[in-house]
């Protein structure tokens, strides 16, 4: 079998999504756009917010229409750079927004799957992530992107068969990423149905107070006064690692992907740990908002913030009450380049804390599910990452 070495940019095209106006997109409905925060877990995410109005669509906007084989990369932002997808299936047309990178190869020559396999590994997002770090703003350019170097077979039929083996193991992960959607979906409704639409168990029998507006027995808490808020610990850039020495460093690049690539080899105070379960905000760009479900005792890093809910009450519960007002921040900071998120606006928020009859341990227990199905995922990931080397080392013949 004959193996050969290539710059990316041989064998594909690769550009930027189209620069469309804020002006021009609205979120109620046309052609969905694709922007970089629809890029995580190594997948392209379906549910898109932004839409480009039907009768704004021109000729030129086809070259940025999304087709089955595109591998999509995020090419700026320092919680995003440098992240890999690929929408897995799709019926409807897609948009693809600026500084998004869209990597079309030559099929004839290159096989899409087996490329996608070859580049959504933790070694390549990690070569981008670090080829686009600089002093402001990390970005990469087509050029950049281009530049990584990639082995292949020359077979296209032995890409192909090397693409089937492990797209087995994507198929699986999307799988389980569906079901963790599922969760998420689940409890955003039930959150909806009890404390927004007040349509909690027993709630026919439950007067509403006219001074509070809350069912009796109900009450308004401010964030500070039902949880810790820490915010992370402003490390040094020299006190960064990427050669696992020390601990995983949670950075806001993190909370969507669920998982470090830098490591901290320095003690710092018991309060800036992480643990699985523990709420995480990142308070720049998108405002980034999860439980952790990554490793455990790893390390909160500055613009991070860390929230832990005091007296028992449930931290599933706390999740899902502090998207509506995060959502609202996210639309309507804005900073010169980047939406900053402060502690000033945390203060702002106040959190229903309903009466002790309404059992908020179902959010929980969704949320120790969504932690479960991670940790498969995370084991079917290393599984596809050890296959792919040794079936192109020819450790193991395809």
């Amino acid at each position: 079998m004959s193996w050969i070495t290539i710059k990316l940019s041989e064998l594909t095209e690769v550009y930027s999504g189209f620069a469309f106006k804020s002006k021009d997109l609205t979120d109620e409905g046309g052609i969905p756009v694709i922007k970089i925060k629809n890029i995580h877990d190594r997948i392209v995410d379906k549910n898109v917010q932004t839409y480009l109005p039907k009768k704004l669509f021109i000729k030129k906007y086809e070259k940025y229409i999304l087709e089955k084989q595109d591998i999509l990369i995020a090419m700026t932002g320092q919680g995003s750079v440098g992240r890999i997808g690929k929408m897995m299936s799709f019926n409807d047309e897609y948009l693809v927004n600026q500084r998004v990178g869209i990597i079309r190869a030559n099929e004839k020559e290159l096989d899409s799957e087996y490329l996608y396999q070859c580049l959504a590994t933790k070694k390549h997002e990690n070569y981008y992530f670090n080829l686009a770090v600089g002093a402001g703003q990390p970005n990469l350019s087509p050029k950049d992107i281009g530049s990584l170097e990639i082995t292949i077979p020359k077979s296209i039929n032995t890409q192909k068969k090397i693409a089937s083996i492990l797209s087995a193991y994507d198929d699986l992960i999307e799988n389980n990423l569906k079901r963790i959607k599922l969760l998420e979906e689940s409890a955003q409704r039930l959150y909806k149905e009890w404390f927004v639409d007040f349509k909690f168990p027993n709630h026919e029998n439950t007067p509403i107070n006219p001074e509070t507006g809350l069912p009796d027995g109900w009450e308004r808490s401010n964030l500070f006064n039902i949880a810790n808020v820490t915010t992370g610990y402003p490390f040094k850039s020299k006190d960064f690692n990427t050669e696992k020495l020390g601990r995983p460093a949670v950075r806001i690049r993190d909370i969507p992907n669920q998982l470090t690539q830098t490591f901290i080899n320095k003690e710092v105070p018991e309060k800036y740990n992480i643990h699985r379960g523990d709420i995480l905000i990142g308070m720049d760009g998108f405002f980034y908002i999860d439980i952790w479900c990554g490793q455990t005792d790893s390390v909160l890093v500055q613009r991070v913030c860390k929230i832990t809910t005091l007296n028992g009450l449930s931290q599933g519960y706390l999740l899902e009450a502090l998207k509506p007002p995060i959502k609202y921040f996210e639309k309507t900071i804005s900073g010169a380049t980047v939406a900053h998120l402060g502690i000033k606006h945390l203060k702002e928020i106040d959190i229903i804390i309903p009466s002790i009859e309404i059992d908020l341990a179902i959010f929980d227990k969704m949320n120790k599910e969504k932690i479960n199905l991670f940790h498969q995922n995370q084991n079917l990931k290393e599984a596809r990452d050890l296959l792919l080397p040794r079936l192109m080392n020819r450790t193991i013949e395809v």
